[in-house]
């Protein structure tokens, strides 16, 4: 194992927080995790492999800021899943970095606004899960560069 990764899984010990882990070709995260997963969060794995699921489910963030998921070396993947967090807003160009994906869900949290540009980049999208949460106004222009968007 390089010295690197080590390091990197005794930091997050010590945090007591448990890395991200592979599944199939994805990434579940869990921990506790109270803002977007950083870098060194998202663990060492072969960024060519996760194609699949992101998954930060249930783990009490709170906000996606501003270019949220800048931090996350996983642009293959085609699916996120933060459903059942407690977000509350979601800044601009929060998923940019990941244009490949084709799902995106934010249901069950608590998000009262997003920035008319936080879904900018999302062009492949095929569904987009927004339900139980508390958004009273959508700007659903944002939804025009999504040809494919069907849910």
């Amino acid at each position: 194992m390089e010295l690197a990764m080590v390091f990197f899984f005794l930091a997050v010990a010590a945090r007591g927080q448990n890395p991200c882990t592979q599944t199939n070709n994805g990434l579940t995260c869990t921990g506790g995790y109270t803002a977007v997963p950083t870098e060194q969060e998202w663990g060492v794995f072969d960024v060519e492999a996760i194609t699949g699921q992101l998954s930060v489910y249930n783990q009490g963030i709170t906000e996606i800021p501003t270019g949220g998921f800048n931090a996350c070396p996983y642009t293959n993947a085609t699916a996120l899943s933060l459903g059942y967090n407690a977000i509350t807003t979601v800044g601009a160009l929060a998923f940019a970095q990941l244009a490949a994906l084709e799902e995106l869900d934010l249901s069950g949290n608590q998000i009262t606004w997003m920035a008319t540009t936080s879904l900018d980049g999302l062009n492949r999208l095929e569904g987009l899960q927004l339900n139980h949460n508390k958004i009273g106004a959508f700007d659903y222009a944002a939804l025009a560069p999504m040809p494919e968007l069907r849910e």
